[in-house]
């Protein structure tokens, strides 16, 4: 019996020896040297869940990003401004000569997992002031992760709005900008989530749960991605119509970019012809990668899917060679 209790105890050890092992050799293939940060991987949680965020006292918006960040987030600096903006600080009032363009998005446009100079709307703005036009050019960045078509309706009304832009970019995501977001989380009280702490957690155990979870998901989904409901139709229609009114009300252009790094050609048609019936610019960021075979280069890393900086570059070569050739910038 004590043979049996010490050879228990030994196969134990061994077991949980091999098992950190093997947890940490996972974590280094994801995160090479970061992985032995206690501040980047604990970055690595979900915004919700980051202590990143805080209430929002305007309507329908629910959450913001707190003011005066200086932190890590997807293993990258992460920097607010006064005003809570993942940007640098800005006066409202616009100075004469000029150009500023609202940058308005979800996690894509808030730059996940990227340094905030190699973030599209950053590149953009650093190209066209390069080129010494007759204005000087600001891409405000509004993005905040998890937003969707309503919130940015609602932050073009009440913040960017303050800052009396000249241009409206509005960086679609096909992952779920297209989903009608339940009525239900405007109305009930937000109430900050608990800050996890992704370190103590197993990415091992994540990556299996993560592919059962997607398996699932496929094998249960009856509508095709490509393919809108009648009711997301109605939804999307409804609130880029309000982007039209406030357009031609304001006499600013409002810019929609389909934002991805993975080509889709019928859910690029079906949402472009949405956009254009509603009397709203359209620009196909993704139509650079249609013939690249391997986009996992594109990812910020290996288990996140969202787009790295080498992406982020060909997003805003895109919209440059778009808003030069649309005389939407000055000559």
């Amino acid at each position: 019996m004590k043979r049996f209790l010490i050879n228990l105890s030994l196969f134990s050890l061994s077991s949980i020896l091999s098992l950190l092992f093997l947890e940490f050799a996972y974590r280094f293939f994801l995160f090479g040297f970061s992985s032995f940060s206690i501040q980047k991987m604990n970055s690595l949680s979900y915004l919700g869940h980051s202590g990143l965020i805080t209430k929002s006292n305007i309507n329908h918006l629910i959450y913001e990003l707190k003011p005066n960040i200086n932190a890590y987030y997807r293993l990258v600096p992460f920097r607010t401004n006064s005003k809570g903006l993942r940007d640098r600080e800005y006066q409202i009032s616009k100075s004469k000569g000029i150009f500023r363009v609202a940058v308005i998005g979800d996690s894509y446009t808030m730059a996940t997992g990227v340094k905030i100079d190699e973030a599209y709307h950053s590149l953009l703005e650093s190209k066209i002031n390069n080129e010494k036009r007759k204005l000087d050019y600001e891409f405000i960045n509004f993005g905040v992760g998890g937003y969707n078509l309503k919130q940015y309706m609602t932050v073009i009304e009440f913040k960017a709005n303050q800052y009396d832009p000249d241009l409206i970019l509005i960086g679609f995501c096909p992952e779920n900008d297209h989903q009608i977001p339940p009525e239900g989380i405007f109305e009930r009280p937000y109430n900050e989530p608990r800050r996890t702490y992704s370190f103590y957690e197993s990415f091992v155990i994540k990556k299996v749960t993560q592919k059962f979870r997607h398996d699932t998901i496929k094998r249960l989904s009856k509508t095709s991605v490509n393919e809108f409901s009648e009711e997301e139709k109605e939804y999307m229609s409804r609130l880029f119509l309000k982007m039209r009114d406030y357009s031609q009300e304001y006499d600013i252009p409002i810019v929609v970019v389909y934002l991805s790094h993975i080509y889709n050609e019928i859910y690029v048609k079906n949402l472009r012809e949405l956009v254009e019936s509603n009397s709203l610019n359209f620009i196909d960021a993704s139509l650079t990668f249609k013939d690249i075979p391997n986009l996992n280069q594109y990812l910020i890393y290996l288990t996140d899917s969202h787009p790295n900086n080498k992406a982020n570059r060909i997003f805003a070569d895109r919209i440059y060679k778009y808003l030069n050739a649309g005389y939407f910038l000055d000559k």
